[in-house]
C-alpha cells in the first residue's frame, strides 16, 4: 500500500556505510497531524476511500484503518473460491481494533512481482488438494506420505490470509516435523510470520503472546498450555492444522482431545491413510468437527464413513504413479533435546581430541571410527533405546504402515544399534537383515518380508546382502544415519531393485540432525557434488570427502604436528602438564584470570575488551570487539570456574 501526496514525490536514496553506529536522542513526541488520502489503486479501478478513525483507541493520537484494494496475490488468484455466504472477514468478525493488528505485523500477502506458476512447479494432485482445502471448513487430507501434502496446506494458509478471513493460524505437529513446516511456509507462504512455541513455561508464555501469523507447536505442549491457560488471552485461531493425526490418535495420552479444544472455525487434518476403524474416524473428526462429533459416541463404521468421506481426500502412491518420479527424496532435519545434546557434545569433544593427538597419522579408518561414535550419540540418548531420531522414526512408520505400505530402514550400526532400534519397531511387524548373515538367513528374512502382509518394516545394515530379486513391495526407504562414504546409501538403495525400476514411486527419507556434524557433512557433500542425486548422474564422483575435508570442515579438528623444541631459546620450553596448568589457573585472582582472557582475545584479533557485570570468583563475562571489512563484530566471552573437568 502506498500513500501519495498531490504532487509527484521526489525519490531520495539514503545510504549508510556498513558498520557505522548511529545514536540519536528522541525528543517528546507530539501528536501527529494526519490527513485522509485516497489509497493508490490500479487505473481500471476508482480510488478507494477506506480510511476511517477508530474509536476508543488505547494509543494516544489518531489511529486509521486502511484496507488494501484489489485482488489477492497472483499466485493464489486462480485457486481462491468465491467467498461463501456468511463467511466474515477478520475485520467484520473481530471489529476494527482487532483487525488493525495484522497491519502492524509483516505483510501477510505474498510479494508482488512475477509469481511462481503452480501448474508448472506443482503436481496436479497438489493443486487438487489445495482447492479441496479451500472449499471446506473441516477437511482431512489422507494422501500417502511423501506426496507433497504440506506444501498444499501452506499455500492454502497463504490464501486464507490473502482473502482476509484469517488473522491467526495454529499448526500442531510432532517436533520432528517443525523444520519441514517452516520450510514449506517459507516457500509457499513467505509473508507469514511464524512463532515456534517450545521451552519452559515462561518461554512458552512469551511465545504465545508474541505477535505472529502462525503458531507452531506439538500435541503435548498444546494440551499442557491449554490446561494451564498459557495460550494467549483465549483469543481464537482462524485456522488450525493438525498433522500426523493417525499417529496422534494412537498415543496413550490421547492428545487429539486437546486438539478438539482449540477454538478455530477452519480445521484441517493430515494423515497417511484413511482411518480404518470407527474409533479412529471418531477420534479424528471429533478434533476436526468438534460441534458434530462427540468422542464418546458409539457409531457404526459405515455410518461415520458415509458422513465424513466427502470431507476426506485420499490418494496412494500407486494412484499418482503417472505423475510422480520413480524416486522421491526428502531430507528430515531434527533437533537434539538437552540430554542427547550433552552426550553428543561429549562424544564429539573426545573424538576431536583423539584425532588431534594422531596428527598426520590420521587415516579414513580413524575417521570412520569417530563418525560411528558420534552417530551413536545422535541416534540414541545415553543408555537408552530412545532418542529424537527414534521418536521421529516411530511417527513416520505410523504414517507409512497405516496405509498398508512397507518400508526399509537402513542404519550403519550392527548388532548393538539394531537391537535398540528393533525394540521400537517390533510393533510394525519387524524383519531384521544383518550384514554378513548367511545366505539361508537372508532368504528366510526376505521371504517373510515379501509374503507376510503383517511384516511391514525391514531393518537392514547398509552393507547387508540381498537375494538379487527386486523388493517391489517396498514403497519407502529411510536412512537413519550417515557414514564417511556418501555412495554407501545409494548402493544400498539400488540393491533393493537390482534389475528393474520400482513399479510405484519410492519415497526416500534421510534423517539429519541440525547444528551438529551432520549439518557440516551435508554442506560439504553438497558443495562437492556428492549428494545421492549428483552421484546417480556421475558415479565416478563417488569417492567421498578427503581426510582433510573431514578434519577441517566436518569434525573441525586442528591437526597436532610435533615440532622440535629448542631449549636454548627463552620461552621455548614445552607446555606444563595438566596438573601444573590447573594449579596455576586456580591460583589466579578473578581479575588476573579475566586479564589473561583479554590477552587471548587480543591475540585472536579482538583488540577492544571490557568486563561485563561483576568480576567474581565463580565466573565473569567479557565483551570483545573488533572491526573487519567495515563491519563491527562483538563476542561475549563467558569465564566459569566449575571446579570439575569439563572435557576438551
Amino acid at each position: 500500500m502506498r500513500l501519495l501526496p498531490d504532487e509527484a514525490p521526489a525519490l531520495v536514496g539514503l545510504g549508510l556505510e556498513a558498520g557505522v553506529p548511529l545514536e540519536m536522542e528522541v525528543p517528546g513526541l507530539e501528536p501527529p497531524t494526519m490527513k485522509g488520502l485516497p489509497l493508490l489503486s490500479s487505473p481500471e479501478e476508482p480510488p478507494a476511500q477506506r480510511h476511517e478513525p477508530l474509536p476508543s483507541s488505547p494509543i494516544e493520537g489518531l489511529a486509521l484503518l486502511m484496507e488494501p484494494v484489489g485482488e489477492p496475490a497472483p499466485l493464489l488468484r486462480a485457486y481462491l473460491p468465491a467467498q461463501r455466504e456468511g463467511e466474515a472477514t477478520v475485520a467484520q468478525r473481530l471489529g476494527p481494533l482487532e483487525a488493525l493488528r495484522p497491519r502492524l505485523y509483516p505483510p501477510a500477502l505474498l510479494p508482488d512481482g512475477p509469481a511462481p506458476d503452480l501448474e508448472a512447479r506443482w503436481f496436479s494432485h497438489q493443486v487438487e488438494a489445495l482447492r479441496a482445502l479451500l472449499r471446506h471448513k473441516a477437511f482431512l487430507l489422507a494422501d500417502d506420505p511423501g506426496t507433497g501434502r504440506r506444501p498444499a496446506v501452506a499455500a492454502a494458509l497463504a490464501a486464507q490470509f490473502s482473502r482476509g478471513v484469517a488473522l491467526r493460524a495454529l499448526i500442531v505437529a510432532p517436533c520432528a516435523l517443525w523444520r519441514t513446516w517452516v520450510d514449506c511456509l517459507a516457500a509457499w507462504a513467505p509473508g507469514l510470520l511464524i512463532t515456534v512455541v517450545r521451552g519452559d513455561t515462561e518461554a512458552r508464555r512469551r511465545d504465545w503472546a508474541t505477535a505472529a501469523h502462525v503458531y507452531l507447536t506439538d500435541y503435548t505442549t498444546l494440551a499442557g498450555d491449554l490446561a494451564g491457560g498459557l495460550v494467549e488471552g483465549g483469543r481464537p485461531f482462524d485456522v488450525a492444522v493438525f498433522d500426523a493425526m493417525l499417529a496422534a490418535a494412537r498415543y496413550p495420552e490421547a492428545p487429539l482431545e486437546a486438539a478438539r479444544q482449540v477454538p478455530a472455525p477452519t480445521r484441517w487434518g493430515l494423515a497417511g491413510a484413511r482411518p480404518r476403524t470407527a474409533s479412529e474416524w471418531v477420534a479424528l473428526f471429533a478434533a476436526l468437527t468438534p460441534d458434530e462429533v462427540d468422542p464418546q459416541d458409539s457409531v457404526h463404521l459405515a455410518e461415520i464413513q458415509r458422513r465424513f468421506e466427502p470431507r476426506t481426500l485420499r490418494r496412494t502412491r500407486a494412484d499418482l504413479a503417472e505423475s510422480l518420479p520413480r524416486w522421491v527424496r526428502h531430507r528430515v532435519w531434527l533437533d537434539l533435546d538437552a540430554v542427547q545434546h550433552e552426550a553428543y557434545v561429549a562424544a564429539l569433544a573426545e573424538e576431536r581430541h583423539r584425532l588431534a593427538k594422531l596428527g598426520s597419522a590420521v587415516t579414513m579408518t580413524h575417521i570412520a571410527a569417530a563418525v560411528d561414535r558420534i552417530n551413536e550419540a545422535l541416534n540414541f540418548a545415553p543408555d537408552s533405546h530412545d532418542g529424537v531420531k527414534v521418536r521421529a522414526l516411530v511417527d513416520l512408520m505410523e504414517e507409512i504402515t497405516a496405509g498398508g505400505n512397507k518400508a526399509v530402514v537402513f542404519t550403519r550400526y550392527r548388532r548393538r544399534g539394531m537391537d535398540r532400534l528393533a525394540s521400537a519397531l517390533e510393533v510394525f511387524g519387524l524383519v531384521r537383515l544383518e550384514a554378513g548373515a548367511p545366505e539361508s538367513a537372508v532368504q528366510r528374512a526376505l521371504g517373510d518380508f515379501r509374503k507376510d502382509p503383517a511384516k511391514q518394516v525391514l531393518l537392514a545394515h547398509h552393507g547387508s546382502r540381498f537375494d538379487g530379486w527386486p523388493l517391489m513391495e517396498v514403497g519407502y526407504v529411510v536412512h537413519l544415519d550417515h557414514g564417511w562414504d556418501p555412495a554407501e546409501a545409494l548402493r544400498a538403495e539400488r540393491r533393493l531393485f537390482p534389475d528393474r525400476p520400482p513399479q510405484a514411486p519410492v519415497v526416500v527419507y534421510e534423517f539429519w540432525v541440525a547444528d551438529t556434524v551432520d549439518e557440516r557433512l551435508f554442506r560439504g557433500l553438497n558443495e562437492q557434488g556428492l549428494t545421492p542425486e549428483a552421484i546417480a548422474e556421475r558415479p565416478e564422483a563417488a569417492s567421498g570427502l578427503a581426510v582433510e575435508d573431514w578434519l577441517a570442515g566436518v569434525l573441525e579438528v586442528g591437526r597436532v604436528r610435533a615440532r622440535p623444541v629448542d631449549v636454548s631459546r627463552p620461552g621455548s620450553a614445552p607446555l606444563p602438564g595438566t596438573r601444573m596448568l590447573r594449579g596455576t589457573l586456580q591460583a589466579l585472582s578473578p581479575e588476573r584470570l579475566l586479564g589473561g582472557v583479554a590477552l587471548v582475545m587480543e591475540a585472536l584479533g579482538f583488540p577492544e575488551t571490557e568486563p561485563v557485570g561483576e568480576v567474581s570468583g565463580r565466573g565473569s563475562d567479557l565483551l570483545a570487539r573488533r572491526r573487519g571489512g567495515g563491519r563491527p563484530e562483538q563476542v561475549l566471552v563467558r569465564c566459569l570456574r566449575l571446579g570439575k573437568n569439563v572435557g576438551v
